[in-house]
């Protein structure tokens, strides 16, 4: 009898065991689901063309896609959802949209961070940004990471710490800001810890057509850009790829660091983008300068006084403007820039979506009236000259005679090579 008492004690025990384990089970899956129905999530596929853009933000370009757009209330996101739902490719998971940190400093309480790497593209506006960095870098005297010669570090190579002259008074430095191909170990026994990280991007289809002027391609290609559009490869697999310092397909990723084997690679892409994400702390882009440049300024802690500029390097508006199919060619060539661009575009408006609205518009427009007042007090006038390695004009600065001595105005016209002739001079005492 002891024994049965003892049977059935033992079955009750383990019935109750397993109806325990069953209850918590059930709350523990219940709990995930909800964690997973309540992340936003922000999804891209390169084969798939799936795009996602920031309900209500203004991002760049939409209107071919208008009929596949879908509103999604919930997340407050703009879903192109492509026909193939089920397939099992990677996909690219941003952290931006779950991402509530308030990028807007307290400007009584943060201290100026001087390491920076700015992490150089082409034909985005990225001189007029080095020159801004150049300048702050003298005003406070800190230390650039310089090419042994020319301007670029290593470009096409990946960069590499053999590529910085040496300084025997720092080991670290406080700026790179010239032309380099990003890697992360190389970068980051070059510079201090603590260093802000920094990119630009561009719309792909206006940046890639100020490449083909800016490279001369029409020369090394023989064909017009609207003819290279119709049939890319059959050019691009013309040229000597690893011996040119620049791509002609997905150039931003290829700075970016992506090996040139992988530019037309969806899975390679999306973990690169990724990686990027990862990597940088701030990604501007060039359709939102100066939006971008209040981040920049309270990321690094500057006043306002600090990111006022003059635009440096602009491409003279030559040439008829491309029609919308030869856009969206560029756009289908340069896929992977375009995917790269419309998730920092949303990741852009995801931190200024941070901001009290109008402070950010009065911030703004108190940068515009500081620079239209520099270049009206400092300017004598503005003109194009030939660039050395391409046609494509770029435009120069001289300031008037009365202000020939006043530093402010000097810094702010000094071409991007003075101030790297400038910096050599106050680190090395001469230049190379």
């Amino acid at each position: 009898m002891n024994f049965v008492r003892r049977v059935i004690s033992t079955l009750t025990s383990l019935f109750l065991f397993i109806l325990l384990l069953l209850v918590c089970d059930k709350k523990l899956t219940n709990k995930a689901t909800w964690k997973r129905s309540n992340k936003q999530e922000f999804v891209e596929d390169y084969s798939d063309s799936i795009v996602v853009t920031k309900f209500m933000a203004p991002v760049l370009p939409l209107d071919a896609f208008e009929e596949n757009l879908t509103d999604d209330v919930n997340n407050g996101y703009v879903i192109k959802q492509s026909a193939h739902e089920n397939d099992n490719d990677t996909r690219l998971i941003s952290r931006a949209a779950n991402d509530t940190e308030n990028t807007q400093p307290d400007q009584k309480t943060c201290n100026p961070k001087r390491n920076v790497v700015f992490l150089r593209t082409h034909k985005t506006g990225s001189s007029t940004l080095q020159a801004i960095l150049y300048r702050y870098g003298e005003l406070n005297n800190l230390t650039f990471a310089l090419p042994e010669i020319g301007s670029n570090l290593g470009a096409p190579k990946l960069f590499h710490p053999r590529f910085v002259r040496a300084n025997s008074k720092n080991k670290r430095y406080n700026m790179l800001v010239g032309h380099a191909r990003y890697d992360k170990w190389a970068f980051s026994v070059t510079m201090p810890p603590d260093t802000v990280y920094v990119t630009i991007l561009r719309e792909p289809g206006d940046q890639f057509q100020s490449l083909y002027k800016y490279y001369n391609w029409f020369n090394r290609f023989g064909v017009s850009l609207p003819e290279f559009l119709i049939n890319p490869f059959l050019y691009y697999n013309k040229l000597e790829r690893d011996s040119a310092i620049e791509s002609a397909l997905n150039p931003n990723l290829f700075d970016l660091g992506l090996e040139r084997k992988y530019l037309n690679d969806r899975h390679k892409i999306s973990q690169h983008i990724n990686k990027i994400e990862n990597n940088f702390n701030l990604v501007m882009i060039m359709e939102y300068f100066e939006e971008s440049l209040i981040l920049l300024k309270d990321l690094l802690c500057w006043d306002l006084e600090a990111v006022t500029f003059l635009v440096k390097n602009a491409r003279s508006m030559e040439g008829r403007p491309l029609n919308d199919e030869d856009l969206d060619r560029i756009k289908l060539w340069n896929a992977g820039d375009d995917l790269l661009y419309h998730h920092f575009n949303v990741t852009l408006w995801q931190k200024l979506n941070q901001y009290d609205r109008r402070q950010l518009n009065e911030e703004i427009n108190t940068l515009r009236e500081r620079n239209e007042h520099l270049k009206e007090d400092c300017v004598k006038g503005s003109k194009s000259k030939t660039n050395g390695i391409s046609a494509s004009r770029v435009r120069s600065y001289t300031i008037k005679e009365t202000k020939a001595k006043n530093d402010t105005c000097i810094l702010l016209a000094l071409s991007n090579d003075a101030f790297q002739i400038r910096a050599a001079k106050r680190q090395f005492g001469k230049h190379k």
